[in-house]
């Protein structure tokens, strides 16, 4: 009995074992996949922390998933991209060499705009926007949340003048995605049209393809802005005081020229291109909350503050920020 008991064991855990070692091999093949077509779809480097399987076979999971700089432009992340879930019919994930799936949730924490100095953009010189391959896919929804815009602009010196628009992209639902540059082009499409940025190719090759986007901020929100006087952004830190001051230092001194600093009352202030910008740091428990201010004259410029506290994260990467 003990012996039948000893055999059933090893049995258990030798079919466990082979199970684990076949999830791991999925694993691998979906995720060097995946890399390897978001890649030669794009035309830029893409990278990915994990994939998760479900039980089911009928989803996965994407983590920290990121899209690199196409060729032309310095080393660095364009798109920040936490996750990305994917539902699909297992019998029919790949029909007709065509990536069928059910639903597609893509959330973009960060897009990383550069324009360099000859004036051309990264987002412009990636392969979705620049060739028509007409990479067939079939998507019935998609669901597209974005937090975040950065834009930099090498035009005017080695010093980018740096921007911040809040995107506030929510669960936005798209219906029947059927090419991968469709895809492409629709998510930066309504990303970037919530943006000042208005001569992105990407956005002519949108509507040339009938694709509606999303309204552009443009003069209402502005004009909200400027009638409430909202030229601030605020975040918190969880960093020394003397971390969070000497990375607003270097945020100010990196993009601009620093005129006054009073480390004791935590306030500096100086001229970016664009504008000037202030900013006031104090402790509340254990954090340091920040308060950053752009102004371009009279005008209030929270795209400015809202760039320059993107940079002082940078310096603090690894800092827990809530906004």
């Amino acid at each position: 009995m003990k012996k039948l008991l000893r055999v059933f064991i090893i049995a258990v855990l030798t079919a466990a074992l082979i199970a684990g070692v076949l999830i791991f091999e999925r694993k691998q093949i979906v995720k060097a996949a995946v890399t390897i077509g978001a890649t030669n779809i794009l035309g830029a480097p893409v990278r990915m922390d994990s994939v998760s399987l479900s039980e089911s076979g009928a989803s996965f999971s994407m983590e920290g998933f990121r899209v690199y700089n196409p060729g032309g432009f310095k080393k660095g992340v364009l798109a920040d991209i936490p996750v990305i879930d994917a539902e699909y019919d297992g019998s029919d994930v790949l029909s007709e060499n065509v990536l069928r799936l059910k639903k597609l949730k893509i959330k973009v924490k960060t897009l990383l705009v550069i324009r360099n100095k000859e004036g051309v953009l990264n987002v412009d010189e990636l392969r979705i926007v620049k060739d028509v391959m007409h990479t067939k896919m079939h998507i019935d929804t998609l669901i597209l949340t974005a937090d975040k815009v950065v834009y930099k602009d090498y035009t005017k010196g080695e010093a980018p003048t740096v921007e911040g628009f809040d995107i506030n992209i929510k669960q936005k639902v798209y219906k029947d995605i059927t090419t991968a540059e469709q895809l492409g082009r629709k998510i930066l499409s309504e990303i970037l049209a919530k943006t000042t940025i208005k001569d992105a190719a990407v956005l002519g090759a949108a509507a040339i393809a009938g694709l509606a986007l999303a309204p552009p901020i443009g003069l209402p929100i502005a004009a909200a802005i400027l009638i409430g006087g909202n030229d601030s952004v605020k975040a918190d830190f969880s960093k020394s005081y003397g971390d969070v001051y000497n990375a607003a230092r270097d945020a100010i001194k990196g993009i601009g020229t620093l005129k006054y600093e009073n480390k004791t009352k935590g306030v500096l202030s100086g001229s970016v291109k664009g504008g000037s910008i202030k900013i006031k740091m104090k402790k509340m428990g254990n954090k340091i909350h920040v308060t950053v201010s752009g102004r371009k004259i009279v005008m209030p410029r929270p795209q400015i503050a809202s760039g320059v506290l993107f940079e002082m994260s940078r310096k603090l990467e690894g800092a827990e920020v809530a906004s």
